[in-house]
């Protein structure tokens, strides 16, 4: 069986009347690198499908700590959600990872079905082993993810 995870950009972009999107303002919690499945910019196809997008919002890395997991639970939780991407934010040498509670999230996906992102860019090698070998005992399916940002990356 082929499983098909689309990002909840994606779904939305699918059926935008369906989510409420239209005649809405809108925000976009993302960061520079947010595509579509398309490699499109979430921004601008948010605009092209007739979204009013009036704010954008990164805030990947200013919540620590209890709001940062309930945050995270959250998306885990959201229906539109498929996968949490590069959960931590880690970059190598530039950018610690969040702090949350990655328990919590995992659990949190195994009620709701969600996926973890496993960030195998050498950059980033973002979702340790210790959180794999927790996803796995809870039943939890892991997305490996090459992070490109790009066709050709």
């Amino acid at each position: 069986m082929r499983r098909t995870c689309l990002t909840g950009l994606d779904r939305l972009l699918l059926d935008p009347a369906r989510f409420g999107a239209l005649g809405c303002r809108a925000g976009l919690l993302g960061h520079p690198a947010s595509v579509s499945a398309r490699f499109e910019h979430a921004a601008d196809a948010l605009l092209a499908a007739g979204v009013d997008l009036v704010r954008l919002f990164g805030p990947e890395h200013g919540l620590r700590g209890e709001a940062q997991t309930a945050r995270l639970v959250r998306a885990a939780l959201h229906p539109l959600v498929d996968v949490v991407g590069h959960p931590t934010g880690r970059l190598l040498l530039a950018r610690a990872p969040a702090d949350f509670d990655v328990a919590a999230l995992i659990d949190a996906c195994a009620i709701s079905g969600t996926a973890v992102e496993l960030n195998a860019n050498p950059a980033r090698l973002d979702f340790g082993e210790p959180w794999l070998r927790l996803a796995k005992e809870r039943g939890v399916l892991v997305s490996i993810a090459a992070d490109a940002h790009a066709a050709d990356e």
